[in-house]
């Protein structure tokens, strides 16, 4: 019994927390025909079109 009220617990809060689909946040990806280089510096060419990220939290 206490199996199931836990899991009902769990279960009731994680919906209580999820994400409103109609805030949810929309990305265009862009392909590029150079490969980035993944280093943390955005000044490669290949980043100069891309949208840039922003109000993820």
């Amino acid at each position: 019994m206490k199996f199931y009220l836990t899991f009902l617990l769990v279960l009731s809060m994680s919906l209580a927390f999820a994400q409103d689909p109609a805030k949810q946040k929309e990305l265009q990806a862009v392909r590029t025909i150079k490969t980035p280089k993944i280093d943390g510096v955005l000044d490669d060419a290949c980043w100069i079109n891309v949208p840039i990220a922003t109000d993820f939290f």
